[in-house]
């Protein structure tokens, strides 16, 4: 197993191109370490996941990518179920103070701390959430692609590849949502808040909420207004094009009317002004179980 901890993300992509045609046989887990807390992602930490990775899949074919937002990404070839479960609770052990980590992990289903995709089908779904780590380091590149605008930067999937997403997403065991503030204190405050009963997505600007929104299908979405690089009535006009009943709820830091007017002109569910509270956020969770028939399973 090879371990590759810098500049590793355009070797990802160069991987998958390969793994295009012939994906039969090969696993990838995605480690979502970015978005631990602080204290948790401190440069010290590599020495000792890189070590579990080679102790737990070290005899595999495949590579180890750490990519430049924290997260780790594995893909292999042929590895044996008990050998990734036996990372997976590794890691967990090794973050066990983070609440991230020690929420419970349910297979099959969409993980707040680690996803994993069966290559052959699961592909697609895989590629464009690596796509979008890609995408996440030309926009903080200096070389030639710094003059191109954030749409070019961020390759948006097809809609057919979204509409097959979406249309199982009631069939998962919990919601997913995803949460997309520019204000890190925010974002950790309502992960904190959802998790572990609910799998979380965190997005830090709209160009970032768009393209995981896009890559995941998430049942809920929590979105501020007042977002750089692309405000969120841009971002949930975007998403209509592709969604025709998203399930989206604003966040905005005024009573304006014209903000709350505009938010639900653009198809948004309800608005929150913050400060938020919990109750404001599952209330209009048990809003989405009760209008689906979701159940928590």
């Amino acid at each position: 197993m090879k371990i590759l901890d810098k500049d590793a993300e355009q070797p990802l992509m160069d991987l998958i191109d390969k793994l295009r045609k012939d994906p039969q046989g090969w696993r990838a887990l995605h480690f979502h370490f970015s978005s631990l807390q602080p204290e948790n992602r401190k440069p010290h930490q590599l020495h000792a996941i890189t070590n579990v990775v080679q102790a737990d899949m070290g005899q595999y074919a495949g590579t180890t990518y750490v990519c430049r937002d924290g997260d780790l990404i594995v893909v292999s070839e042929h590895a044996a179920t008990k050998a990734v479960e036996t990372m997976m609770t590794d890691f967990r052990f090794l973050f066990a103070d983070d609440p991230l980590a020690s929420a419970s992990y349910v297979s099959g289903q969409p993980d707040s701390f680690c996803t994993v995709y069966d290559l052959s089908v699961a592909f697609e779904q895989f590629f464009y959430m690596c796509l979008h780590k890609l995408s996440l380091v030309n926009q903080d590149s200096p070389d030639g692609r710094a003059h191109l605008s954030p749409e070019q930067r961020v390759a948006l999937p097809h809609p057919s590849v979204f509409h097959k997403l979406a249309k199982d997403k009631l069939d998962r065991k919990k919601p997913l949502i995803l949460v997309v503030e520019d204000s890190y204190f925010s974002r950790q405050m309502m992960r904190q808040a959802l998790t572990p009963k609910y799998d979380i997505l965190l997005g830090k600007n709209g160009w970032e909420g768009l393209s995981l929104y896009l890559a995941h299908a998430p049942n809920i979405m929590f979105l501020d207004i007042d977002l750089p690089q692309m405000n969120g009535h841009e971002v949930l006009t975007r998403i209509s094009a592709y969604d025709d009943n998203p399930f989206v709820v604003m966040l905005t830091a005024s009573n304006l009317s014209n903000d709350i007017k505009g938010a639900i002109a653009h198809g948004a569910k309800g608005y929150i002004v913050k400060p938020f509270t919990v109750a404001k956020l599952t209330g209009y969770i048990d809003q989405y179980m009760r209008e689906t028939g979701m159940v928590l399973k």
